[in-house]
């Protein structure tokens, strides 16, 4: 399956946005980043956004 590019692009923004917190010493990241990655008919949990952000460190998508 392939993603289509206007459903991919709020997950890039979020992505983005995320690691501009991360790298900037955001406070309660894991909860920021839930809440980024919830769309209309998508609920990310804390727990999911803590593995997202662990996801984005190690990939090396944020330079942190």
């Amino acid at each position: 399956m392939t993603l289509s590019a206007p459903r991919t692009r709020p997950a890039l923004d979020a992505a983005r946005n995320q690691c501009s917190s991360i790298n900037n010493g955001g406070q309660r990241l894991d909860w920021m980043n839930s809440q980024r990655f919830s769309y209309k008919d998508v609920t990310t949990s804390e727990a999911q956004g803590k593995a997202i952000n662990n996801a984005l460190k190690a990939s090396g998508f944020c330079r942190v």
